[in-house]
């Protein structure tokens, strides 16, 4: 390409390993670690436990195949957006590409992001404000009291964290992409790396994983209460495997690499969550799981001590800074390919000259 050439065009940039880890990358964020103790606590059984992690990653795959199959026909960037624009028209997609901007997307990465910068904040005290700002709020109707200065160094961080990794996909998909893949590597062998350590040096007892099913449940109805709670946890770690079909106008090859990658993402996911609650059940019984805040760091405490908990952080650190890319790679596709459809702003769907991004759906 001449120097002077300037990109119209998205760039199809992202392999298939690029498009797996963005699968996958985007599942694991801080759910698998938060999410294991409130499911013990409330189903009370180990064997139901694991039975839906299995369960629900079933049936998220069942969504993944469905969601593969069309991504195998329409390969155009938008993802699902695109999809309900050609089943329901342009109303409907509308209506969902708005609520992607405005809360689904944006609002998942401000969790996530959150997440991040309270961990961070485990290694590094953040200064403190005058109480008088902390107790500074304001009323929003239909949404209450705002308190904009509590836990501001938290929140400053996940802001920082949230615009470098908006700069690292500004500079080109293949980067962002490249960025997405070597952190999701590294999070998956540090939960197998976690999951072997608590196997082999945990001194647990797989009688904690295997009782007999000797669970009662007070009423039929009670049980169904019980395992509903506990899918939506399930299901909540298991969110945001669709990502990739947002991109779908920048992977290569799409209508064979994007329906493999939710595949082999999803499948690799599933595995990772089922392997590290078994070793989480291995080193901690099922009630003492259900009154730790955070499984992982009471596991990994049963062998590293004192450090368990900074080893954790640390893999919750990098868990999240994943998932908050590659959310963020993917939703910036949404507006524009509503702008390029002529349904929202126009300027959000151009692409950046140099980069071949879509640098202002992203910068907003």
């Amino acid at each position: 390409m001449k120097p002077t050439e300037k990109k119209t065009e998205l760039v199809r940039g992202l392999s298939l390993t690029a498009a797996m880890m963005i699968v996958a990358g985007s599942m694991i964020g801080s759910g698998i670690f938060r999410k294991p103790a409130t499911m013990a606590a409330q189903l009370g059984s180990p064997e139901l436990l694991i039975f839906v992690w299995i369960a629900a990653g079933l049936i998220t795959l069942i969504a993944v195949l469905v969601n593969a199959e069309i991504a195998g026909m329409i390969d155009a960037t938008g993802g699902q957006y695109i999809y309900f624009r050609k089943m329901y028209g342009d109303f409907t997609a509308y209506i969902y590409g708005w609520s992607i901007l405005a809360v689904i997307q944006t609002g998942s990465q401000a969790a996530i992001a959150y997440a991040f910068a309270e961990y961070v904040g485990y290694f590094i005290k953040y200064p403190e404000i005058p109480k008088a700002l902390q107790d500074f709020s304001f009323f929003v109707p239909l949404v209450g009291n705002i308190h904009p200065f509590a836990d501001l160094g938290t929140k400053s961080v996940a802001i920082l964290v949230t615009a470098f990794l908006t700069i690292i996909n500004y500079i080109g998909v293949v980067f962002g992409g490249g960025v997405q893949t070597i952190v999701t590597f590294i999070k998956i062998i540090s939960i197998l790396l976690i999951t072997f350590l608590l196997l082999i040096l945990g001194n647990g007892s797989f009688s904690n994983i295997y009782t007999g099913f000797n669970y009662h449940p007070q009423s039929v109805a009670s049980l169904i209460s019980v395992l509903g709670l506990a899918f939506a946890g399930a299901f909540w770690a298991y969110d945001a495997w669709n990502n990739i079909t947002f991109v779908s106008g920048e992977v290569k090859n799409p209508n064979r690499n994007v329906p493999l990658a939710l595949f082999y993402g999803t499948l690799i996911v599933i595995g990772v969550y089922v392997l590290i609650n078994i070793a989480f059940l291995y080193v901690l019984p099922i009630d003492e799981m259900a009154k730790s805040p955070l499984v992982a760091a009471s596991a990994a405490e049963k062998i590293f001590g004192s450090y368990g908990a900074s080893l954790i952080s640390i893999a919750v650190i990098i868990s999240t800074f994943g998932a908050l890319n590659g959310s963020i790679l993917a939703t910036a596709r949404v507006p524009f390919a509503m702008s390029r459809a002529k349904l929202f702003f126009r300027s959000l769907g151009k692409v950046h000259p140099r980069f071949g991004t879509p640098h202002i759906s992203l910068l907003i």
